[in-house]
């Protein structure tokens, strides 16, 4: 216990010296770097060389550095631009070159050669500037402005992202038809959920919904100077393994300048799939978008020269997708009728996002860089293809995020960078106005689920308020050879939900039959009220060093995670009285993860690099991991019970076919109308699921996964090169729900006889055998324990894959993608084979009937190994500026696998 004090005592002392620090963002995760080597003419080098670099990106103008004993140098932290780099020594001739392009986290190898002369003789140097990094080992995709204003594709970063050889998108935005940022990317057999969305280097992460991936923000396009795709290799500044999403916003410059940019479409400007055969069986012929607007002016400029700029950017965007549902002709009739004349739209018409921003030389030595973005959203008519348009939702978003950025450079050797970020959220999600019940949901064909007719509608409706804080810093020692960093953060996460139900319950109608019959009823005990909280601490070092030919990136990162509820009650519903608890630390993790990586220059050209990584990473989390063991949310999970509206026998009041489930759902007995309940526990203050402690607290217990690659790049000509990559990962401490109320021996087995039929082997009639069943005495027995999969058994989850892609910056052409190709393994047969019977509850499903999901088979038994083929994807962007009026043809291709079984 005080060893456990000291670390907490320890790490709050930290926290206040970063918070004292002014700390935030990263600064080098939205800047580059220029290093190299120089000599004399006879191949010696020399140390002591004054080097300077000049761009319009520079608000100071120059920035210098001197080369070392070994006669290297490096200036980092400089902003993405154009650049120009001198070299001056006293008795040699000053060499300079020009046309050097910066990109994040590219570090640009300029080497110098300099000859005895005059002060005043100056060399000019020509030359492409360099297309490959000999230095850094991360895997970088960028898109720059040029890119970004060419290519015909949506205006957000999933668009831009899916774009990249080797991404899956959890939500697939071809050409830019959804308009929004909610999508997920993940790379390399990684989750989506591991996304980092940032911007300058801080998290804009939605943290009350699927942890930290999501970003509902809206940030202009015109607003956007870049969009840095790090696939491969984060650095020990970055928690987690997946796709990191970094947007570097304009900051303006000495010159006034401005961009317009607008797009429209309508149904008629897209293609459809429905056949004439398909809409005689009643498919509608409307599908996709039915109006799409986009207006994104943005201006920016010195509001004093070299001392104060500024940038800001507007942008609306109104969107309405057609909906394959329609109303229903009676609302009071059970039956769904469609009216073909009222097809569902969903409208999301209040896009609306401005940003300000200010960049500030203070001084030679502080630079001060202040923004915010506001947005507001709006799902103004909500509607799916599961969901009647009389039951449409709608939702309102007004989110901002402020940040502030201090960079100071106190010698050419010594750097600090430091800020705040804190993103805001304010989530309601309620009825729509004219939305009327019951509410049919699902209607294809097979079932019909709806709320039991009243003026309500069907769902869960939600009131958030979230908050993801960000307090960073790091101070960096350059030499030649070296690239020290050490830094830290604290990043502190709420949020606060009135969870409101309108409806007390839902049924299932089964419409494969002649006559709808009701199926089934589940209950909703809301409304609710829970808060939980985050925090996050982390301390990593890290360092490039560079000697001869081999540069070696190595780092270690300390992550301290603590998720908690306060102490609180939960609110009484229709089904039970209010109940207090106590506040609870529900996960205390601390981790260490090694960062190793090495590049090779493999003729010290500087135009071929070998490169090699291995990285531990942690699983990215945020508040959802807290909220199913909330105990404010007890109550929240549902009962789902079967009914036959068949009445009840001895009652009067209970009348068969009235389509009003009759019974006690509190009861977990078969009553009424009601079967037996799959979970007792309903009603009671008692959590669907707990956590295993073994799990949640200590040492290398969260969740992880390794990342090996080996690759080679190379500069096939001035401006164009190529790579190929071989990536593996793989992952340590996987997750499984079990429910501990039953054995493998609660569960008896049974077979099944196959139809007879010609077409099935042996025309059919086999006993089909080795399924088990939960005894009747053990149904509704609930226990649900979230722990590490392999205190059940080995789990064992990889991906191995290639890459081979290409980037050409050519006078004309602008071309960049490839392919991307692996494989997935999975392998729990271990878990099957120990726990034969036991009730294993896939997470997805949680909450449902766990007597179904505790059902399995040696029909299963055979798929506990799944290995997938090779899935290949091929992706290309590219411009070409034809040679008249400039004029510009662009476009993208994308052509990717579908399921794999």
């Amino acid at each position: 216990m005080q060893t456990q004090l000291g670390w907490r005592t320890w790490f709050a002392r930290a926290g206040a010296t970063l918070a004292a620090l002014l700390v935030c963002s990263i600064a080098s995760a939205q800047s580059g770097a220029i290093a190299g080597v120089v000599k004399d003419s006879s191949g010696g080098v020399l140390p002591g060389v004054t080097v300077e670099v000049s761009s319009p990106a520079l608000i100071e103008k120059v920035r210098s550095a001197a080369s070392d004993d070994s006669g290297q140098f490096r200036i980092v932290n400089l902003p993405i631009g154009i650049y120009s780099v001198s070299f001056t020594l006293p008795g040699f001739s000053t060499v300079n070159q020009a046309g050097i392009t910066l990109t994040t986290n590219f570090t640009a190898s300029i080497n110098a050669e300099m000859k005895p002369g005059a002060l005043e003789e100056t060399i000019t140097v020509s030359g492409a500037a360099p297309v490959v990094d000999v230095q850094n080992v991360a895997v970088q995709k960028v898109m720059n402005r040029d890119t970004m204003d060419s290519i015909p594709t949506g205006k957000f970063f999933g668009n831009y992202g899916v774009l990249v050889p080797g991404v899956t998108a959890s939500s697939p935005d071809v050409g830019g038809t959804q308009t929004n940022n909610k999508t997920r990317l993940a790379i390399h057999g990684g989750r989506d959920l591991d996304q980092s969305p940032m911007i300058n280097g801080m998290s804009i992460g939605a943290t009350h919904i699927n942890q930290s991936a999501y970003s509902f923000l809206i940030v202009p396009d015109g607003d956007i100077e870049e969009i840095n795709l790090t696939v491969s290799n984060n650095p020990a500044e970055i928690e987690n393994g997946g796709m990191v999403v970094n947007l570097v916003p304009k900051t303006g410059g000495n010159v006034f300048k401005g961009t317009m940019f607008a797009s429209y479409g309508n149904e008629h400007t897209q293609s459809s799939n429905v056949s004439d055969a398909l809409a005689a069986q009643g498919i509608p012929t409307n599908v996709g978008v039915k109006t799409n607007t986009y207006f994104n002016p943005s201006f920016g400029g010195p509001l004093k020269q070299d001392k104060l700029w500024f940038f800001s950017a507007y942008e609306q965007t109104h969107r309405e997708n057609y909906v394959n549902s329609y109303e229903r002709k009676d609302l009071k009739n059970w039956e769904y009728i469609p009216d073909l004349s009222k097809q569902s739209v969903a409208d999301h018409s209040g896009f609306g996002s401005i940003t300000g921003r200010l960049t500030y030389q203070a001084n030679q030595k502080n630079k001060i860089t202040g923004g915010y973005v506001w947005n507001q959203w709006c799902e103004c008519h909500g509607g799916s293809a599961t969901g009647s348009p009389e039951t449409a939702y709608k939702a309102n978003s007004p989110e901002s995020v402020a940040q502030i950025v201090h960079t100071a450079p106190l010698t050419n050797k010594v750097l600090i960078d430091s800020g705040f970020s804190t993103y805001r959220v304010h989530f309601d999600r309620n009825r729509q106005d004219d939305a009327r019940g019951p509410g049919v949901l699902d209607h294809n064909g097979i079932r019909i689920n709806a709320v039991a007719y009243s003026p309500t509608v069907s769902g869960e409706y939600a009131d958030i308020y979230s908050q993801n804080t960000t307090f960073r810093s790091a101070v960096s020692y350059v030499t030649g050879s070296h690239a020290y960093k050490f830094g830290g953060s604290f990043t502190p996460q709420g949020e606060q939900i009135d969870a409101i139900g309108l409806a007390p319950y839902e049924i299932t109608e089964n419409t494969a039959l002649a006559v709808p019959t009701p199926r089934s009823v589940t209950y909703m005990p809301l409304p609710a009220h829970f808060e939980d909280y985050v925090k996050k601490y982390a301390l990593y070092a890290q360092d490039q060093w560079t000697t001869h030919k081999m540069t070696l990136n190595y780092g270690l990162r300390f992550d301290w995670f603590q998720g908690n509820h306060p102490a609180g009650e939960a609110h009484p519903t229709i089904f039970a009285q209010g109940h207090p608890f106590e506040k609870d630390t529900l996960v205390d993790w601390k981790d260490l993860d090694p960062r190793l990586g090495i590049a090779y220059d493999v003729f010290g050209t500087g135009k071929t690099a070998i490169k090699a990584g291995l990285n531990r990473y942690v699983t990215q989390y945020s508040l959802d991991l807290l909220k199913p063991v909330n105990p404010a949310v007890a109550l929240v999970g549902t009962s789902q019970r079967n009914w036959t509206d068949s009445g009840c026998v001895g009652a009067t009041n209970c009348v068969a076919g009235d389509w009003i489930p009759q019974g006690d759902p509190l009861n977990p007995a078969a009553n009424g109308e009601l079967g037996a309940a799959p979970n007792n526990t309903f009603g009671n203050y008692q959590s669907v699921l707990r956590f295993d402690e073994s799990w949640t607290k200590g040492y290398g217990n969260r969740p992880y996964n390794w990342e090996a690659n080996v690759g080679i790049e190379h500069q096939l000509v001035p401006n164009v090169s190529v790579s190929a990559s071989y990536f593996r990962r793989w992952y340590g401490n996987l997750l499984a729900k079990v429910n501990m109320a039953v054995q493998p021996s609660d569960y008896q087995s049974y077979c099944i006889t196959s139809p007879v039929d010609s077409r099935l082997p042996g025309g059919g009639g086999q006993q089909i055998c080795g399924f088990y069943d939960l005894i009747p005495s053990k149904f509704g027995q609930s226990d649900v324990v979230e722990t590490n999969s392999s205190n059940l058994g080995k789990n064992l989850e990889n991906w191995n894959g290639v890459d081979l892609t290409m980037n050409a910056r050519l006078s004309a052409l602008n071309l960049q993608g490839g392919l991307s190709t692996g494989k997935t393994m999975t392998d729990n047969c271990d878990i099957y084979d120990k726990q034969a019977g036991r009730a294993l509850v896939p997470p997805s499903l949680l909450g449902t009937d766990l007597n179904a999901l505790g059902v399995i088979s040696t029909v299963a038994r055979d798929y506990c190994h799944l290995e997938t083929p090779w899935l290949t994807q091929v992706k290309f962007v590219g411009s070409y500026r034809l040679p008249w009026q400039d004029l510009q043809l662009s476009g993208t291709m994308q052509s990717s696998p579908g399921s794999a079984f």
